[in-house]
C-alpha cells in the first residue's frame, strides 16, 4: 500500500485505491481503468468533497468533520482490466469497507449497487420523485431504437435465469398473501368496470404478444424477427424483402411484390382493395 501525496504521479495507472480516515481507520475502497487513472478519479472525489456534492453521504459528512485527517492511498496497481472488479471486491471484503463500522463503501458488491440498503425515508423520497412521471412517444420511441439489434439472452443464459429463479430459490416461495392483504386486492377490484375500449385494447395487446413470441403474424409473407425486433417481409418464402417496425408496412411491402411478380388476380393479397399507385418498396427485388 503506497500513499499518494500528488494525484498527478498516479496519472494513467489503472488499479484500486483506498480513502483512508486516519482518526477512525475507516476506509472507502475504488477502482479506476486506464482511461481515467487513479490520479484523475480522485481528483474527482476531491472536488466533489471540497465541494460538498459527493454522491456518497457517508464519506461526505466524515470529510466535512475530519477533512484534514483523510489520506490517499494506491493498494495495488493492476495490469488487465477484466480483473480490476475482482480486485476491487478483494480489498471491500478484506477492509470489511461496506460495514459502517469499518468503512464508507455503499454497496458490499464492487461494479453494482447490489446489497445495498435504503432507509424508508429514502424510499419515500425516490417514490414521489417518480410519482405521475410519463414517458413521452418520443422518448418511447429512443428507448425502443436503442435496443433494436442488441443481442438478446442467449440459451445458457436464460437456464441459468430459470434454474436460480426456480423452487425454493424463487423469492416468493413459501410466501402467502395475509388476509388483510387479500382484502385490500379484492376491495380495489370490488366495482371495477371496464369500458369496451380497454378490453379491445387489452386483447389487441394478447395478441400481439403471443404472434411475437411464437414470431407469427396475421399477414401473410410476415413473420417476427426476434434479432431485429421488426416484422420480417418475405415474398415467395425464400426473397427478403425488409423489416419494418409495423405489421402493416410489411405486409403492404409483400403485397406490392407479389403483385408485380404475378399480377393482381395471380396471388393472395393481404389489402385486396389497397391502392398502390406511387407506393415505392423498401428494397427492389
Amino acid at each position: 500500500m503506497k500513499k499518494i501525496t500528488n494525484n498527478r504521479v498516479v496519472n494513467g495507472i489503472q488499479g484500486v485505491y483506498v480513502l483512508r480516515n486516519e482518526r477512525n481507520g475507516k476506509v472507502y475502497v475504488g477502482s479506476s481503468c486506464e482511461n481515467r487513472g487513479v490520479g484523475k478519479r480522485l481528483s474527482e472525489h476531491q472536488s466533489q468533497l471540497t465541494s460538498g456534492t459527493h454522491p456518497n453521504i457517508y464519506l461526505q459528512r466524515s470529510w466535512i468533520k475530519d477533512a484534514g485527517n483523510f489520506s490517499f492511498y494506491l493498494l495495488e496497481c493492476v495490469s488487465e482490466e477484466d480483473k480490476l472488479i475482482e480486485r476491487e471486491q478483494f480489498w471491500i471484503d478484506h477492509f470489511d469497507s461496506a460495514d459502517r463500522r469499518y468503512g464508507y463503501n455503499l454497496c458490499p458488491v464492487a461494479g453494482t449497487c447490489r446489497g445495498r440498503k435504503l432507509s424508508e425515508s429514502h424510499k419515500t423520497k425516490i417514490g414521489s420523485s417518480n410519482l405521475g412521471k410519463r414517458r413521452t412517444e418520443d422518448q418511447k420511441k429512443a428507448i425502443s431504437m436503442s435496443m433494436v439489434g442488441k443481442n438478446r439472452w442467449t440459451d445458457e443464459r436464460r437456464e441459468r435465469f430459470i434454474e436460480s429463479h426456480s423452487g425454493e430459490k424463487h423469492w416468493l416461495y413459501g410466501k402467502k398473501h395475509k388476509p388483510e392483504s387479500i382484502e385490500k386486492m379484492k376491495a380495489s377490484h370490488k366495482d371495477k368496470i371496464q369500458t369496451e375500449e380497454s378490453v379491445a385494447k387489452r386483447a389487441k395487446s394478447i395478441r400481439m404478444s403471443t404472434r411475437r413470441s411464437l414470431g407469427s403474424s396475421q399477414f401473410k409473407g410476415v413473420c417476427w424477427d426476434r434479432q431485429n425486433c421488426k416484422w420480417r417481409c418475405t415474398v415467395d418464402g425464400r426473397v427478403f424483402a425488409g423489416c419494418f417496425e409495423l405489421e402493416t408496412d410489411a405486409a403492404l411491402n409483400y403485397d406490392f411484390h407479389m403483385i408485380r411478380l404475378y399480377g393482381i388476380q395471380g396471388c393472395y393479397l393481404n389489402f385486396p382493395d389497397h391502392d398502390f399507385t406511387g407506393f415505392v418498396p423498401k428494397r427492389n427485388l
